[in-house]
């Protein structure tokens, strides 16, 4: 059965769309979606379902804040009814799964049970082996899983991310345009943080440039140097002895001889933009 059909114009950037009031008593399950536009078409299948609020909620929590692989990741799974009281006696189970590959650790399949204050213990042992991470900064997030089922058989889930990293301190760099220039003095911008997003207040350390470099409460350091070699090898450290290197292969620079800086990073509406053009060479410059 069709429950709604309408036509639609694109507008100028080529979008269209429609609001659709569900009845109440529409029958739940899987309906299609088709949009056509002479020969062409797309499908997305969507299911239209009852909400129900789950009986209980499920809250996941961890001793530290990341891990390094082969480490033993310890924590707490919180279960609580609604109206307040701890859900004794639950059973949960909780499953380990890298999200980036789909794969689910051998070290899942565990189970435990909630004690009288609605609280399981729980210990996994992380693979040595990090199957998803990104090779730039040698880090993934996992996803843990625990589902949990009360003595009168109703069910809840609660998922967390775990950050994941082989480095304590994560080096992200941004050379100024995208490149540096050989005839105008080079900016690189370095972000430092933790494996769980924090900012990172460290000492940067860039061999071929020399000398240390300290970044900021945001994480941040810009950092000038008269030339930058072909590789950058960055390494960071924060005040309690945390540590992070990098190594990374300089952008090519264009022809173009032209630097374009701001006086601000963000502006309001009716501010005035300072924008100073640096030029290796002596040339016209159109705005």
């Amino acid at each position: 059965n069709v429950i709604f059909r309408e036509t639609r114009t694109l507008s100028e950037y080529g979008l269209a769309w429609a609001d659709l009031s569900l009845d109440s008593l529409i029958t739940p399950g899987r309906y299609r979606i088709v949009a056509t536009s002479g020969k062409d078409e797309s499908t997305q299948t969507v299911e239209i379902s009852h909400y129900k609020l789950p009986a209980f909620s499920v809250k996941i929590t961890t001793d530290k804040p990341y891990y390094r692989p082969g480490e033993t990741l310890s924590g707490k799974v919180h279960l609580q009814y609604n109206f307040g009281k701890p859900v004794k006696g639950a059973k949960i189970k909780l499953e380990l799964i890298d999200r980036a590959v789909s794969r689910a650790y051998n070290a899942g399949d565990i189970s435990v049970t909630a004690g009288a204050n609605g609280i399981a213990g729980f210990e996994i042992s992380l693979p040595k082996t990090l199957y998803g991470r990104k090779i730039s900064t040698q880090a993934t997030h996992l996803l843990l899983i625990a589902k949990g089922v009360d003595p009168a058989g109703q069910e809840n889930t609660g998922y967390r991310k775990i950050p994941v990293s082989i480095d304590d301190i994560r080096i992200a760099v941004v050379v100024q345009n995208g490149a540096p220039d050989r005839h105008v003095p080079a900016r690189l911008f370095v972000v430092t943080s933790y494996p769980d997003g924090r900012a990172a207040q460290t000492i940067v350390d860039i061999g071929s440039v020399g000398g240390s470099f300290r970044t900021d409460e945001t994480g941040v350091a810009i950092i000038k140097a008269d030339q930058l070699a072909s590789q950058l090898k960055i390494s960071a450290r924060d005040a309690h002895g945390r540590t992070g290197k990098i190594s990374i292969q300089t952008p090519v620079a264009s022809n173009s001889a032209l630097v374009l800086r701001t006086d601000k990073p963000i502006y309001s509406g009716g501010d005035t933009m300072g924008v100073p053009v640096i030029a290796g060479k002596n040339e016209q410059v159109f705005l």
